[in-house]
């Protein structure tokens, strides 16, 4: 029936269209008519006749049955024989090429924009799979030089010839390490030489080192040492600042006048966001996303963490202070006066910032390791007042260190040290060098939460080793997994071990840096001696290179004190171990928040230079604000519905980009101000902080014979705080428990709310319900009524629906003005908070007044957060922390 449907439907198309011409398809509706007829041809091969299939189905195996009839599998299989060798050849063709190209199966951090069409951005050992690939798809291949198909610039002969003699100049000046470091320092002067002249000195130059016999330079005494001068080399700069390092290349000298380089520059240039600040190039964020990756490698936890990053921490100053009287050290008395609780410097009343100290020679030798923007202050204090007693050595471009962070440091360590045997007789090597190496392989191989072992801070393991750049690949030494761990044996080595000055003296001291001469060992060189050890030639010079090297125990991970030039051949072999990657200051801030710890500078807001920072980030954010049109920026003066009371004019309070510090200072100090005169003036019933009134209708302003405005109400503090609030000095300071009573804020004397800093404590806040708490935002503290009728049904989860969500719309009424804080609730800011991953809700750090400093009853573990910009309060949880 359905063959007659199809010659009557045909007929009647031809019927209908006798006049016309004959219809033309295209491809795809002649695709589709030829499936319509397919499947109708394979319909009429069903044999109708149920009856007759039914006597034959007990008879004939090769015949089943679909729908209402029988389908005869030969006439079936040779009406469509074309398309299943079709499928068939798909399927054999589908297992040899894959469905995605090359360039799409590459990690995150080595995928390229143009890596579809251009060859050099994929991977070398990947290019010839994507050439094949791009020859099967007909695509043309470009190999990246577009810049050749542009018109080339034209020059005179007179300029064409100067720049083929200063490209002649740049490739002898940097023809020979030896010759960088040997040219002094007014030949580099090339304003007073005309080009034939820098030509020729730089060529007698070449020539004099090229016919030197043993290939070594009389005049280097030691290359660790990199200044401006070779004879500079030879000693450390004692009581006095080392200049900026010598620049490698004349060509990027001008880069480096103001801003030094950190040994690993050139390679986190290409790899990161680099930023000038505190004299130094350093690198800011890795170009990649990293927050995640971050948050999973850089926590201690094993559980959490399966890779290692590092960052390059050569940045830090690192000075070491030695008595001058070497019978009787007064250096523990002496530092103390600077130095607090260990961790803190601490001159002249003033908190500076946090300092690391290790041990060289117990009680006569420390090393100090400090931020870059305090380490000049400190140094030049310590040169200054203590220069009878202690001798203060610069060797900030001396010594480097990387710092290392996650659960697998100590095996990505094992991984490029190995231990050089014949660098010292084996009668005279110190059995600490052993034990050390020993300890320091045991707990990479079987340990790996390190935090289960009693390990303090001052914990530290030295040994020496060979050159990083003789092994060609990462990997555990042999006999790694076979070491029998016993856990008793590495508690005693822990408790028992003894001191291992012998490296420290190496690595702090002229006669331990000669053999770290890495100007004499170059990577080819170094390559070719490590292969000819291999095979069995044990007559090399390489075999004479030492480095000490030792790794210490941080806050937060593990850093690695080594000479400075070997930074960067072990920065390059570790980042050749996989799961391992660099980050920068941003991610080390990310670290420390995390974990809870005060991030120096931005968490330190009682130092001058947190202080500081604050108000170049506030200048930063602002003109970006300024920048931006009217409808995409937010307009904070118009938030209203911020206080229960409000002022008389409505916005955001305070400095809109910052947290401001000044205005606490104001509020709080004429707030106690107010109180103090009152109640001294006979008043018998005491006011609180409550009692204030924020505008005094009663009384216009009024001013002092001094011309200083009266504090009658909050108003008149917030104009006094507009007229003043310009100060530069820093207006808080961490506050003292030990001396509670003289942190008092009973003020007597108007002068005092601009001149008193105001004590603050660290907090750490954890959010409750929902919240995502932004840097900046405002902390206000609960008072005790509030809490009790309100607040604390939210924190009990009492005014939770079924949903699980808060039921703020039955509250709606007390929520709008009744429930909100007041303006002399704000008792501190935030100054850093986001989401936090490792706790999955929002957290932040932040810097209140404490408790004891309050002239109100308030609660003691609760304190409401807001954004700036907004006016909606979220509800947190406090817990102190130690610094």
């Amino acid at each position: 029936m359905s063959a007659n449907n199809v010659n009557t439907s045909s007929s009647y198309n031809s019927s209908n269209h006798k006049n016309n011409p004959r219809r033309k398809f295209n491809e795809n509706q002649q695709k589709k008519f030829q499936r319509v007829r397919n499947a109708r041809t394979i319909r009429t091969e069903i044999i109708q006749d149920i009856r007759q299939t039914r006597r034959q189905r007990n008879n004939n195996a090769n015949v089943f049955s679909e729908d209402a009839g029988v389908l005869k599998l030969p006439e079936f299989i040779s009406s469509r024989e074309f398309e299943i060798k079709q499928l068939q050849n798909a399927m054999h063709n589908s297992k040899k090429s894959s469905s995605t190209r090359v360039f799409q199966d590459l990690p995150r951090k080595l995928r390229r924009r143009t890596a579809s069409h251009n060859v050099k951005r994929i991977p070398k050992r990947l290019r010839k799979r994507a050439l094949n690939e791009m020859k099967k798809s007909s695509q043309s291949i470009t190999t990246g030089n577009t810049h050749l198909l542009k018109d080339k610039p034209h020059y005179t002969k007179k300029q064409l010839y100067k720049l083929k003699m200063s490209v002649k100049l740049l490739r002898l000046a940097t023809k020979s390490k030896h010759m960088r470091y040997s040219i002094n320092y007014e030949t580099k002067n090339f304003k007073k030489y005309q080009l034939r002249r820098k030509f020729r000195d730089l060529k007698k130059l070449v020539n004099m080192h090229k016919n030197l016999k043993d290939g070594k330079i009389t005049s280097i005494k030691n290359s660790v040492f990199s200044f401006k001068n070779a004879e500079e080399i030879s000693t450390p700069h004692a009581n006095q600042l080392a200049p900026l390092p010598l620049a490698k290349s004349i060509k990027y000298m001008k880069r480096q006048k103001k801003y030094a380089w950190l040994p690993t520059h050139v390679w986190n240039s290409k790899r990161s966001h680099m930023i000038k600040v505190w004299g130094k190039n350093i690198a800011y964020t890795p170009t990649q996303k990293c927050f995640r990756l971050t948050h999973r490698l850089g926590n201690a936890n094993s559980c959490l963490s399966d890779g290692c990053l590092m960052e390059d921490s050569c940045y830090r100053g690192k000075m070491v202070v030695s008595s001058n009287n070497c019978t009787e050290s007064n250096l523990p008395k002496l530092l103390s006066q600077i130095i607090k609780n260990k961790n803190k410097i601490v001159i002249d009343g003033k908190v500076l910032g946090p300092v690391d100290l290790y041990w060289i020679e117990k009680p006569s030798k420390l090393l100090l390791i400090l931020h870059p923007s305090i380490y000049a202050t400190v140094f030049n204090y310590i040169a200054s007042k203590f220069t009878e007693y202690l001798c203060v050595t610069d060797f900030q471009y001396n010594i480097g260190s990387i710092d290392l962070f996650g659960a697998t440091v100590l095996q990505t360590l094992a991984k490029v040290l190995r231990r050089e045997f014949d660098i010292v007789n084996i009668e005279h090597r110190s059995s600490s060098l052993n034990d050390d190496y020993q300890l320091f392989m045991q707990l990479a191989s079987n340990v790996r939460d390190i935090n289960a072992l009693p390990i303090s801070k001052d914990f530290n393991l030295g040994f020496i080793v060979k050159d990083p750049r003789s092994l060609k690949r990462p990997q555990l030494p042999k006999d790694f997994n076979n070491k029998v761990f016993n856990f008793d044996e590495v508690i005693q080595l822990l408790e028992n071990r003894d001191s291992n000055s012998d490296v420290w003296k190496n690595l702090f001291t002229m006669e331990g840096k000669h053999h770290t001469d890495i100007l004499r060992f170059p990577s080819k060189s170094t390559t070719k001696g490590s292969e000819s050890t291999q095979s069995g030639n044990t007559d090399n010079s390489n075999s004479a290179v030492s480095i000490p090297l030792i790794i210490t125990k941080t806050t937060l991970g593990w850093r690695v004190l080594l000479p400075y030039h070997w930074v960067l051949p072990l920065w390059n072999k570790l980042n050749k171990v996989p799961r391992t990657y660099h980050i920068g200051l941003k991610q080390e801030q990310q670290l420390h928040y995390e974990q809870n710890k005060l991030y120096f500078p931005h968490d330190w807001p009682f130092t001058p230079m947190g202080y500081q920072l604050n108000c170049n980030e506030a200048a930063a954010k602002k003109e970006v604000w300024e920048r931006k049109p009217f409808s995409k920026k937010i307009n904070y003066q118009k938030i209203d519905s911020i206080h229960e009371e409000e002022l008389p004019y409505c916005g955001e309070i305070g400095d809109w980009f910052c947290c401001d510090w000044k205005l606490l200072q104001f509020l709080h100090n004429g707030i106690n101000y107010y109180l103090s005169s009152n109640n001294c003036s006979g008043n018998n019933n005491a006011l609180t902080a409550i009692d204030i009134p924020i505008v005094n209708a009663a009384k216009t302003t009024q001013f002092d014979n001094q011309n200083i405005r009266n504090i009658t109400c909050i108003v008149d503090i917030f104009e006094l705080y507009k007229e003043t609030h310009t100060a530069v000095d820093v207006p808080i300071e961490l506050f003292n428990v030990k001396n509670g009573t003289e942190n008092n804020l009973n003020l007597l004397q108007k002068h005092d709310i601009v001149t008193k800093r105001l004590p603050i404590i660290p907090i750490k806040f954890e959010a409750i319900d929902r919240g995502h708490p932004l840097d900046n935002a405002r902390i206000y503290a609960i008072s005790r009524s509030k809490w009790e009728d309100y607040w604390q049904l939210i924190v009990s989860k009492s005014l939770k629906t079924p949903s699980g969500k808060t039921d703020h719309e039955s509250y709606k009424e007390m929520l709008s003005s009744k429930y909100l804080p007041k303006i002399q609730d704000l008792v501190g800011f935030v100054t850093c908070g986001t989401f936090n991953l490792s706790s999955g809700k929002g957290t932040c750090i932040g810097m209140v007044v404490p408790q004891e400093l309050l002239k109100y009853d308030y609660s003691s573990s609760h304190y409401l957060i807001r954004n700036t910009g907004t006016n909606s309060y979220r509800i947190f949880k406090s817990s102190p922390i130690k610094i």
